[in-house]
């Protein structure tokens, strides 16, 4: 494995530990949080609502090309198609970085969420 590999792969799984446990922590303040004063919310924040559209949609764009690019190196490599060497880079790169990017948008999106559901909770007179 290349040094650059190890450390998109140190970087990624950050993220995907990061990610999780702020998904987790968005789901015990969703359980309580009022949702009617959390849809109130979020639909008077229209910056939200573009914002989470935004970072949903391109997570998805990415995780596709991701995915694709790694299709694409399983082919070549148990296809047994001879590609140029110095093309590998270029491929493992798309990747990676199409993983990382698509992990920061997930946390961004958790993040956005985050401070949505305490501000829901902020406004619940039912919250503890």
């Amino acid at each position: 494995m290349y040094s650059s590999e190890l450390v998109f792969e140190i970087i990624s799984l950050s993220l995907i530990v990061f990610s999780t446990i702020l998904l987790f922590v968005n789901l015990m303040t969703w359980k309580k949080t009022s949702l009617s004063v959390l849809k109130a919310k979020v639909f008077l924040h229209e910056n939200f609502m573009r914002n989470n559209f935004l970072f949903f949609s391109v997570t998805g764009i990415i995780i596709g090309l991701s995915i694709g690019f790694h299709i694409l190196m399983e082919i070549v490599q148990f296809g047994h198609i001879k590609i140029p060497s110095s093309y590998y880079p270029i491929f493992f790169f798309c990747y990676y970085a199409g993983l990382i990017i698509a992990l920061v948008c997930l946390s961004v999106m958790g993040i956005f969420w985050r401070n949505m559901l305490k501000k829901g909770k902020e406004f619940d007179p039912h919250s503890n």
